[in-house]
């Protein structure tokens, strides 16, 4: 019996036999086993939740409600890890005041949607659903989309001592004041995300309106108790321009080593920059955005950064120039971010060729670049060399330019270019070439 209690656990580590598994099983099945397995919560994440939100939303709660013997009941509960709780439902209320408390020992993630602050019936419902059900110091991963003192500094703050991940989402009114002091509280936490696209999110919170201005950033604040941070090792946070430079002065001010631990970034440049009332736009908040990520490239242990350009923006050759000074960089990516319903358009990189050659060469390390962007017109096959030769260790790549194939010289060379690549995309204009036409 232990045998075979040993195999299934070494089988269920593996991701495709957890993923043939999902493909079998019935939705309130995988919703069941997903509470109560990380595994199957990563699948159901991944391939359900973003696409049938409200659906799973009301089979976590119905498996609670169908079992009958209490016992059973707080059994099921005790192996409880992922919970969403909608505090607009019918049945959320039921379990807040009329049913009896359950004790979700070992709840670790929390998606707490559609929660109002004050004295709304949606506020008390999920304040009250937390205190009756949830220990002290449980929750390691959390999903906010409404940040309020007295959820913060009350109830909540009371359970998110040991926190890991803090999620918040778009768009999201938040009592500054509280959510640094719930940051502060929270000396564990190892990445804070405020972005609004998100992998797995539901799909209702995916929507952003049309030609809007995307000025939503977190507070002064908030941003200095994240630099105080000791663990903090993933920093997701969109850019206005404003906040973020305003931080800056406060972090050198009273942080002695902001961000010590940080590894990953991810950045969201907006849409609107400035409106004069007459439909144009300035640079002065842009030229605010791309020295606040100079600052952050100061930040030596970064090894994955991510930049979200809008496909209307020009990136700096000081921006692009600043990231030279990550000699830990794995990972560098610049994406487009289009409006709802847009798909053409790419920011653009204000580079010549030969910077560009001069700025890859000074990543050794980078194994993966992904430039989503576009240059201004030349030859940049000179830069490619470049890349190929200084990073050795690259694996996947996207270039912003065409490429010349009988410039690489790819078959007349003694030693590989990319000895390590698996992946190569670039821009085209002409036909695409044969399999047989690609130099081996």
């Amino acid at each position: 019996m232990d045998q075979d209690i040993s195999a299934t656990t070494r089988a269920l580590a593996i991701p495709h036999v957890v993923e043939a598994i999902c493909e079998y099983l019935p939705r309130s099945s995988l919703c069941s086993a997903a509470q109560v397995d990380r595994r199957f919560f990563e699948y159901a994440t991944r391939c359900i939740w973003g696409e049938d939100a409200p659906r799973v939303r009301s089979l976590l709660w119905h498996l609670q409600r169908s079992v009958t013997d209490p016992l059973h009941r707080q059994l099921y509960a005790s192996k409880l890890r992922s919970l969403i709780v909608d505090c607009r439902r019918r049945d959320t209320y039921d379990w807040a005041f009329r049913r009896p408390p359950l004790a979700l020992d070992h709840l670790r993630h929390l998606l707490l949607l559609r929660y109002e602050g004050g004295a709304t019936s949606a506020g008390e419902t999920g304040r009250a659903l937390l205190r009756r059900h949830v220990p002290p110091d449980t929750i390691r991963s959390l999903d906010l989309s409404v940040a309020d003192a007295g959820l913060l500094d009350g109830v909540l703050g009371e359970r998110c001592g040991r926190l890991r991940e803090l999620r918040l989402d778009y768009p999201l009114p938040a009592d500054e004041p509280a959510l640094a002091r719930f940051v502060a509280a929270c000396p564990r936490l190892e990445v804070v995300e405020a972005l609004m696209f998100r992998r797995g999110r539901p799909a209702s919170l995916a929507t952003e309106p049309d030609a809007a201005p995307w000025s939503f950033s977190i507070g002064p604040e908030v941003m200095v108790e994240c630099a105080r941070l000791p663990h903090l090792r993933e920093l997701m946070l969109p850019f206005n321009g404003e906040v973020p430079s305003k931080a800056l002065g406060m972090m050198d001010a009273r942080v002695s080593r902001p961000f010590r631990s940080l590894r990953k970034m991810r950045v969201v440049v907006p849409w609107v920059i400035r409106d004069d009332g007459f439909g144009s736009q300035g640079s002065g908040r842009d030229d605010q955005i791309w020295a606040t990520l100079t600052w952050f490239s100061q930040i030596r242990t970064l090894e994955d950064v991510r930049i979200c350009v809008p496909c209307d923006h020009t990136v700096p050759e000081s921006a692009l120039m600043s990231l030279c000074s990550l000699p830990a960089l794995k990972r560098l990516g610049m994406v487009n971010r289009h409006k709802v319903h847009q798909k053409d358009g790419h920011a653009i990189l204000q580079v010549s060729p030969g910077q560009f050659a001069a700025w890859v060469s000074h990543f050794p390390r980078l194994e993966r670049l992904w430039l989503d962007v576009r240059v201004p017109p030349g030859s940049y096959d000179a830069a490619l060399i470049e890349l190929g030769k200084h990073c050795p260790l690259l694996q996947e790549c996207q270039w912003p330019a065409e490429v010349n194939l009988s410039a690489l010289q790819l078959e007349s060379r003694e030693e590989s270019l990319f000895p390590n690549l698996k992946h190569l995309w670039f821009p085209m204009t002409g036909p695409a070439p044969r399999d047989d036409d690609f130099p081996r």
